[in-house]
């Protein structure tokens, strides 16, 4: 976030007498407070100013590591999310842009980002960013998020296809949803041994095929067979 200076006016007059360096950040904090029930989106850039504000207020952040990529080497765009979330600030990993698929690279991603900028983040701390502060990012870390008495039963269980010796490392930044054998949500088994156990996955498969041809049919596009 860049710096623009605001003015101070004379109540009386409306006269600009003066202005002063503040962020927008600074300038929300100012005017509504940052609290743990304010989420702020696609925090990619952050000032050394707004750091500190960030940790003091502990609002929920959701960093996106591709737009973070991006960035890096443009200007003086530092990457800081990396670094609050070793400070204790709830950060999220997540993206907002409409054509990034691919989120497993997320874990991945989000490690590299952390390697350039000089906060080198771990596979623990990319597993809480996917989890738990998720969850806080939404509002929803007093139901899930974690696995703790009295929240759901919302469980995912990952079998590496090759287990290393960082098992939380196989799973979390490289075995992606490949790696998936379970997954129950509010303890009911949606997924078992790799496979869905609530629909019928050929059936999933010809009804997008029939909507995607459909589709490229009303917009005088063929799909070769």
């Amino acid at each position: 976030m860049q710096q623009d200076r605001l003015e101070s006016k004379n109540p009386l007059t409306g006269e600009v007498v003066g202005s002063v360096p503040r962020t927008p950040l600074a300038e929300i904090d100012r005017l509504h407070g940052l609290a743990p029930d304010i989420t702020l989106v696609h925090m990619n850039d952050v000032g050394p100013d707004d750091e500190a504000l960030l940790l003091k207020g502990q609002a929920r952040l959701v960093w996106c590591p591709y737009g973070t990529l991006q960035a890096i080497g443009v200007g003086d765009s530092r990457n800081r999310m990396s670094a609050l979330s070793q400070k204790g600030a709830r950060v999220a990993a997540a993206t907002d842009i409409p054509r990034v698929v691919n989120f497993d690279a997320l874990a991945s991603m989000a490690i590299g980002c952390g390697a350039a900028t000089g906060s080198p983040l771990g596979p623990h701390q990319v597993l809480r960013m996917l989890t738990c502060d998720a969850a806080a990012s939404v509002g929803a870390d007093k139901m899930t998020g974690s696995i703790e008495v009295g929240k759901s039963a919302d469980i995912v269980v990952h079998r590496p296809l090759e287990l290393g010796v960082d098992a939380c490392w196989e799973s979390v930044v490289l075995g992606g949803r490949h790696g998936i054998d379970k997954v129950l949500v509010a303890g009911r088994s949606l997924v078992d041994n790799g496979r869905l156990t609530c629909a019928d996955e050929g059936a999933i498969v010809e009804t997008a095929s029939r909507s995607i041809t459909g589709l490229l049919s009303r917009i005088a596009l063929a799909i070769q067979k």
